[in-house]
């Protein structure tokens, strides 16, 4: 293996120092309340949010062998099966890896950041983004120190997913079909709601491809291999339909239109919509069950409707929480309209930025933080 050119040096330099300064500021709180005996359990400070307690059960029944029948202990869940594996091969306690698990994993959002803008040939800028989103005040809010959650890898695989889609966009290299289909894998694995977010994903590829580049078949090799990693299908299915989609494609080109033509219709067979609607329902609809007869109708609100930080938030709470102040927020959408400007394969990026705004009407419960990377170009 040859030597590490410059630029790469400088990448991952600039990757350990943001990724460093993330764990830094998410432990501040660890320090401050440092000693403080009512938030201490087993000589460890305990976590702060009440589903990692759920995820926590899983992990312990796991590692402990034992589940009793109907206990709904989430043995399944991608977050208890991380930790239990983090659990058998790290030496530290149960309690401090479940406390530390969200600095590490939520710090890796840097990454990404880094990394695209290594494509945009701007790593010194890309520093920056990757220093302020780490920290942004949603994103922090959600990933601090003991916020052991699935939020802690929710936004760094989308913002991977963004990386590859960029990187397999402006490369055409073979390698990134397989880690945007892996990607997908992954983020569905982790994470089960991802599924509207990677449709959007593939519907602005898909318009790409038909309005920009149609004669491009690597185009349609992504879009293909996407397919299948998003099939409404189980994880270990999807998982040989991707690599079996990948090897046809590279070695037959004239296969390609035919694989995703195949891909489109176990689409439909598998009611692929559906998971897009009931998330639709749950977080922007909300609708309520309704029984009984014209004059006895029952009203029953919907779990969404119950839980405060899913409700509609006022616009200027909005812009607070998504870019840390109303003048930042208006500066963030001026930067992204001219990073776009500069950089069209930015405009890849709207999907994220789509689910920010849907924190308008879905509540807090959607963790955004991608605007400060946007803002950046502004510092041209």
């Amino acid at each position: 293996m040859g030597a590490l050119t410059k630029e790469t040096k400088v990448t991952l330099l600039y990757i350990a120092i943001a990724f460093l300064f993330s764990v830094a500021v998410r432990l501040i709180w660890y320090y401050q309340f440092s000693g403080y005996e009512p938030f201490i359990f087993n000589s460890q400070f305990m976590i702060n949010t009440n589903d990692g307690y759920y995820y926590a059960e899983g992990a312990r029944d796991i590692l402990s062998g034992i589940n009793q029948q109907n206990d709904l202990s989430p043995i399944d869940s991608a977050a208890s099966r991380l930790t239990a594996f983090f659990a058998t091969i790290l030496p530290i306690s149960f309690e401090s890896l479940i406390l530390f698990m969200p600095v590490v994993l939520s710090s890796l959002i840097v990454v990404p950041i880094i990394l695209i803008a290594k494509n945009l040939k701007n790593l010194e800028m890309g520093l920056i983004a990757a220093l302020l989103a780490s920290i942004a005040h949603s994103y922090y809010n959600r990933t601090m120190i003991g916020y052991y959650d699935t939020d802690m890898l929710n936004i760094v695989l989308p913002m991977f997913l963004l990386w590859s889609i960029i990187w397999a966009i402006k490369t055409n290299e073979d390698k990134y079909l397989l880690i945007t289909a892996f990607d997908i894998l992954v983020y569905r694995w982790w994470y089960p709601q991802s599924y509207s977010l990677e449709f959007a994903f593939f519907g602005l590829i898909l318009f790409y491809a038909l309005v920009f580049d149609r004669k491009n078949l690597y185009n349609y090799k992504l879009l293909a291999l996407m397919m299948f990693a998003m099939l409404n299908l189980d994880g270990f299915i999807r998982f040989p339909l991707v690599l079996a989609a990948f090897y046809i494609s590279k070695r037959f080109d004239k296969y390609v239109y035919h694989i995703l033509a195949a891909s489109v219709v176990l689409f439909f067979a598998s009611d692929g919509f559906n998971p897009i609607w009931v998330q639709l329902k749950g977080y922007v609809f909300k609708d309520a069950l309704v029984v009984g007869e014209e004059g006895m109708k029952l009203h029953f609100y919907s779990v969404m409707q119950t839980i405060r930080e899913a409700g509609k938030i006022p616009f200027e709470t909005f812009a607070d929480r998504i870019s840390g102040h109303m003048v930042t927020f208006v500066a963030s959408v001026v930067g992204f309209a001219y990073l776009a400007y500069r950089h069209k394969i930015m405009l890849f990026g709207l999907p994220l930025i789509g689910l920010g705004f849907i924190a308008s009407v879905g509540g807090l419960r959607l963790p955004s933080m991608q605007f400060p990377f946007w803002l950046l170009e502004l510092l041209f």
